[in-house]
């Protein structure tokens, strides 16, 4: 007959030796487990070791060094300044919303003071009434174009305009506003309005001193994405100045100025510059003006 296997069976208990390190002449000391005790006690001591470890995690500074772990006194502190931060931001908006709110509606003809009648003429713009500036003698003129000339290369081509400067401007009337050239400098671009183009570019080095056409009040001063650092000034008479594509602003929103101060320093600002240069607009009663067409030397 031939053999049968017999399957073999774990042991029913076992039998621990304890060896003493100092001296293995001894006796060693026996202890007898049975095989439930042994599983229990292996299952215990993992417990224990896995309880410690959570313990150190949980309960001690430990904690921050775990992959994406934030402590709650860090997370609280994170939600009050982002809280500040929306708060700061909300108000940010909202003042910027008013101060392009304030200039969209200085752009609209109710908005501005329409009282004094302007009529435009060959040596500037003068209000019905109004007292005229006398123009200076030729001889004591600045080197330049004169009015006519200027303004008929600006409407029949703009680009002769590239070999004109602008210079310090005689002081014409415009319903007792006096106006004076911002600033000197080469003019590259006239006004296009087919284009949007509603001013003159004055080509100037970045940081050249950009001085106020007339005298008034400062009604907006901020930074646009498309023309940079902007300011425009409202006169008497419902007037308005506007300078663009500015490095630096050296007045306030409600700053009171006079002819030829200091406002601004010229730069190269904005998305829809095109080189250091000063971009410079005159409206009134919502409409856009000419500047050559009111000032005698460009």
């Amino acid at each position: 007959m031939g053999s049968v296997k017999t399957k073999k069976r774990l042991p029913d208990s076992y039998q621990v030796l304890v060896y003493h390190s100092h001296d293995i002449t001894r006796e060693p000391v026996r202890f007898r487990l049975s095989k439930n005790w042994l599983i229990t006690g292996i299952v215990v001591v993992l417990l224990l070791f896995a309880g410690a470890g959570a313990s150190l995690i949980l309960f001690t500074p430990l904690v921050g060094l775990a992959p994406g772990a934030v402590d709650s006194g860090t997370y609280q502190r994170d939600v009050i300044d982002n809280a500040r931060r929306m708060d700061s931001l909300s108000k940010a908006i909202a003042v910027r919303s008013d101060y392009f709110a304030r200039f969209q509606n200085l752009m609209k003809t109710d908005s501005l003071d329409t009282t004094t009648r302007a009529v435009p003429k060959q040596d500037g713009l003068v209000a019905e009434g109004a007292p005229v500036v006398e123009q200076a003698d030729e001889a004591l003129s600045p080197i330049g174009f004169g009015l006519e000339e200027a303004s008929s290369y600006a409407e029949e081509d703009l680009s002769a305009l590239t070999d004109s400067y602008a210079s310090q401007a005689i002081p014409l009337s415009l319903g007792g506003l006096i106006l004076s050239a911002p600033v000197k400098g080469i003019i590259t671009r006239g006004v296009q309005p087919g284009v949007s183009h509603f001013g003159l570019d004055i080509a100037v080095k970045s940081g050249t001193p950009v001085s106020a056409m007339a005298s008034g009040k400062v009604v907006f001063v901020d930074w646009t994405l498309k023309t940079g650092y902007t300011v425009v000034v409202q006169h008497v008479s419902g007037f308005v100045s506007v300078y663009k594509h500015l490095s630096s602003v050296m007045v306030q929103h409600g700053s009171a100025i006079t002819t030829g101060e200091f406002i601004a320093l010229s730069g190269n600002t904005g998305e829809y510059t095109t080189g250091p240069h000063l971009h410079v607009e005159l409206w009134h009663n919502g409409n856009y003006l000419n500047p050559l067409d009111y000032l005698s030397r460009f």
